[in-house]
């Protein structure tokens, strides 16, 4: 999956969920807005939890992959 499919995957899974959950989010551009940011904060706990893991190449290549998704978060 793109870091752009997954950052969209995780702002529609938790757009839903608020959506979904009889809150008063209101319409669905602030539920989506509030999506984004929840998925930037598990974004940055899944950085910080292997940010102590031993660098080899899989660490190295997740940390990048999880920052584009970052960036592609920002974006939307």
């Amino acid at each position: 999956m793109t870091p752009e499919q997954r950052a969209l995957s995780i702002v529609n899974t938790y757009r839903m969920i608020l959506m979904d959950a009889d809150t008063e989010c209101g319409n669905e551009i602030l539920c989506t807005s509030i999506a984004i940011k929840n998925a930037l904060v598990a974004i940055n706990q899944m950085i910080l939890m292997i940010d102590g893991l031993p660098l080899d190449e899989h660490v190295i290549d997740l940390f990048d992959y999880l920052q584009k998704v970052k960036n592609e978060l920002r974006k939307l």
